[in-house]
């Protein structure tokens, strides 16, 4: 064989079956890339001789050099060496204003970080309030190359900014526009001048003359204010915020066409002198919701107001007390009632102010009773009360109730007020599911009446009531009415008598007293 060949050192593309190995290697030790070594009191990440290759970037090969100025000392990667170590300087930027007749340049402070571990930067302009600039971060953090030089030539290596150019005073063209180093903090300079670089002078921040001249601008409004009522106006503010004077008042416009006496919210913000008119909005007045008469606002005296006084005054504290009348936008308001707080207030801050509380009477309207309207003869009474009671007609809701459903009860009955028609008999039966009664006369012969049904089944009301019948009404002897047709009950058929027996224990005792009432009365 040759010459011994590093195939390791060779640049072979490593695509797919180009993979070269070499079969003279003999040692296949362990790689101790990350193991951690003390050397002059400082950790770091020890570096394998075998696997150190060479950077691709020039920068990260300048900042492996800053830590290898000691010989003595093994090669580090800037990665690890310069771990979360960061340069900081101030500088900035001047921009051109053209479309503007007070100031012809802007000045923009920013801060440029640089990042030692991979020699990237990153800019950012600090806020500055009401500026209507967007401002924040101009770059974010990357490897910024130089601008091409005119003996620059294409496929030359690119070169980007390093620990070498942060100088003090130095000009940086990053992206077309250029930053001016002003100064750097504490830890950047003791960096720089360990490791035998150029800091340079700190130079002076231009100052932007728009903002100059917007602080001296603020200074003079705040003096102005200190000297006006504005300062007062501020006290007044500071010390009454969220207290609020609460009148309760009325007015009375009974005596117009149409008037009527409606009642307000009267309130006075103590913290501007301002005054807010709510209207107290009763149920079915016929009146549209316009919650808010008066919107909040400082209201002029309507004696101001008729003289024409170019100083107008407007309402105060004192003016609004309890059984004044305050006369606002041509309507007399009379203050009857407070809340508690109102009436502390001026038992507190106003001696000699009235504070006594009246009661408004208001008409006693008569309270309407709706009247049921009698039968209209068409239906049942349940029909006309479904068009009275709803807006729409509905069908009225059938009664019924889930014991004895089927259990119909039959009650012989005569006619009783005609003489004529005392041989014909009825049977009544009444159903115990929904209440209901129907009539029905069995035929006989040559009487020359036909048989059949004589009532339809429905619920029956009694005369001169809207009270329905029910079953203590057919016991025998009782009379009963259906339609202006009197039918005295006689007897009952066997199945109606047993259930009467196990259902209403006192049925005999009631039958007993009616005949004993009746035999008194001499009717049969």
């Amino acid at each position: 064989p040759g010459d011994y060949v590093d195939l390791d050192s060779l640049d072979i593309p490593k695509l797919p079956g180009l993979a070269m190995h070499d079969p003279y290697k003999a040692n296949f030790r362990k790689s101790h890339q990350f193991d951690t070594v003390i050397s002059n009191g400082e950790v770091f990440k020890q570096v394998d001789a075998y696997r150190t290759r060479k950077s691709h970037r020039s920068s990260a090969q300048a900042s492996v050099r800053l830590h290898i100025l000691d010989r003595n000392q093994p090669a580090i990667p800037a990665w690890v060496a310069f771990a979360n170590k960061v340069l900081k300087f101030d500088c900035y930027f001047q921009e051109h204003v053209t479309e503007s007749a007070v100031e012809n340049y802007r000045v923009h402070k920013c801060c440029l970080f640089y990042y030692l571990e991979d020699d990237s930067l990153h800019l950012s302009e600090p806020a500055v309030d009401d500026s209507g600039l967007p401002q924040g971060v101009l770059l974010v953090r990357h490897q910024v190359p130089k601008p091409a030089g005119p003996s620059h030539r294409p496929g030359d290596p690119q070169e980007f900014y390093g620990v070498q150019d942060l100088v003090l005073g130095n000009e940086l063209d990053i992206y077309g526009r250029v930053f001016k180093l002003t100064d750097c903090n504490l830890f950047t300079r003791k960096f720089l001048t360990k490791y035998g670089f150029e800091v340079g002078r700190p130079q002076p921040m231009p100052v932007d003359p728009y903002s100059e001249k917007r602080a001296q601008s603020k200074v003079r409004i705040n003096q102005n204010a200190r000297d006006s009522s504005e300062l007062f106006k501020l006290k007044q503010f500071l010390e009454n915020d969220r207290k609020v004077l609460r009148f309760f008042c009325v007015w009375d416009d009974r005596t117009s066409l149409y008037g009527d006496q409606m009642r307000y919210v009267l309130h006075y913000f103590l913290a501007d002198d301002t005054i807010e008119i709510l209207e107290v909005q009763k149920s079915n007045s016929g009146r549209d919701p316009f919650p808010t008469f008066l919107k909040r606002q400082r209201v002029v005296k309507s004696e101001a107001m008729e003289k024409g006084l170019r100083t107008a005054k407007h309402y105060g504290p004192t003016d609004i007390v309890l059984g004044s009348t305050v006369n606002i936008l041509g309507r007399p308001f009379f203050l009857y009632d407070c809340d508690e707080f109102t009436y502390n207030y001026y038992a507190t801050y106003h001696e000699g102010a009235p504070l006594t509380r009246y009661t408004i009477d208001e008409p006693v309207e008569p309270e309407k009773v709706l009247e049921v309207p009698g039968p209209t003869g068409f239906g049942s009474q349940d029909d006309s009360l479904g068009s009275f009671l709803f807006l729409t007609s509905r069908v009225p809701r059938k009664f019924a109730t889930g014991a004895n459903m089927g259990q119909p009860l039959r009650f012989a009955a005569r006619f009783w007020d005609r003489p004529a028609d005392a041989d014909r008999r009825f049977v009544i039966t009444f159903f115990l599911e929904d209440l209901s009664v129907s009539v029905f006369e069995p035929p006989m012969k040559n009487s020359g009446i036909l048989g059949g049904k004589y009532l339809e089944r429905g619920r029956v009301t009694q005369p001169g009531s809207d009270k329905y019948y029910e079953l203590y009404h057919l016991f025998p002897g009782n009379v009963v009415v259906f339609h202006s047709s009197k039918f005295l009950v006689l007897d009952t058929d066997l199945a109606t008598q047993k259930f009467l027996d196990a259902e209403v224990p006192q049925w005999r005792e009631i039958m007993e007293a009616q005949a004993q009432q009746r035999e008194v009365s001499g009717t049969a």
